[in-house]
């Protein structure tokens, strides 16, 4: 079952612990995130200075217990609590809680949240224009109309697991640029239909993190990660196109050891395309088929 979703997209479990971004069929509400520069911070702290301010505290509004510790390098391991890394997968962001303790976080609460800097002491989220996938008239995405949808969204609030890594989303933002005409044939979309472009994140990035150690989720702690998306950066080695590619995935990162980790989804089909950054990559292209005639292929 996934593990959370936003706007389109969602994260599920796999066997390994981690988890994947997929087809939404979950409750979670995530606002999705980038990559950036990595920092690692002791899972009792918090920190709501700016990019530059030093020093991690705690939210008094959720935990108001536990030792401050230095906004920089490794993590203080001095409370013995958990620990959150957050570093880079090409321009995917990865959360890694060790440690090995059992965390628990509320499904349906907005328990992750990503904003970017905009001012000294200001934070707003990433722009992002697309409907949410429950209540989705229809629109078009760098070209691609993603067809209507909705139901009741996420309506059933849990206290589910952490995953030993969360990839959370990417550096971009969604914006609107115009409009157009729905699609012959498209009955139940509404036209003319929203135009939306992606476009690559530059700038300073925060992520809150609101987890419990209770199975209840009865008592909440806060960690606050700080990511900085270079505009800088490397176009990543690219395998070969074709169904199960075996990679690598190209794509853009801020260096060659930040390349996105390629996995092999087997009867897929992955084309090469240029991502925001203008890196050719390998991306899964619904509209090919593995294993079909010619005329079964497409959704």
């Amino acid at each position: 079952m996934p593990f959370a979703q936003c706007n389109g997209m969602s994260i599920h479990m796999t066997q390994s612990g981690t988890a994947r971004l997929g087809v939404v069929r979950s409750c979670w509400l995530v606002l999705l995130v980038a990559c950036g520069q990595t920092q690692t911070l002791a899972g009792n702290g918090a920190s709501d200075a700016g990019p530059n301010d030093a020093g991690v505290h705690h939210d008094a509004g959720v935990h108001d217990a536990g030792p401050k510790h230095d906004a920089g390098g490794d993590a203080a391991q001095d409370a013995g609590g958990p620990v959150f890394h957050a570093r880079l997968d090409g321009d995917q962001i990865v959360v890694d809680v060790l440690g090995g303790q059992a965390l628990r976080a509320e499904s349906c609460s907005g328990s992750m949240q990503v904003e970017k800097h905009v001012a000294a002491g200001q934070w707003a989220p990433l722009q992002d224009d697309r409907y949410p996938y429950f209540n989705n008239p229809g629109y078009y995405l760098d070209g691609v109309f993603v067809r209507p949808s909705s139901n009741l969204g996420c309506d059933v609030v849990g206290c589910d697991p952490l995953p030993q890594q969360i990839f959370l989303g990417y550096a971009r933002e969604y914006v609107k640029t115009g409009q157009k005409p729905a699609p012959a044939g498209e009955t139940t979309a509404k036209s003319p239909a929203p135009v939306i472009e992606t476009r690559a994140f530059h700038g300073t990035l925060r992520i809150t993190l609101k987890y419990s150690t209770d199975a209840s989720c009865n008592t909440k702690q806060q960690v606050v990660l700080q990511l900085v998306v270079p505009k800088d950066g490397v176009c990543c080695p690219i395998g070969l196109p074709g169904c199960s590619s075996s990679g690598p995935g190209g794509g853009w990162a801020r260096a060659l050891t930040e390349c996105r980790t390629w996995r092999t989804e087997y009867d897929l089909y992955f084309a090469t395309v240029n991502d925001v950054h203008g890196c050719p990559a390998l991306e899964f292209d619904n509209a090919q088929c593995c294993g079909c005639a010619a005329p079964d292929a497409g959704p």
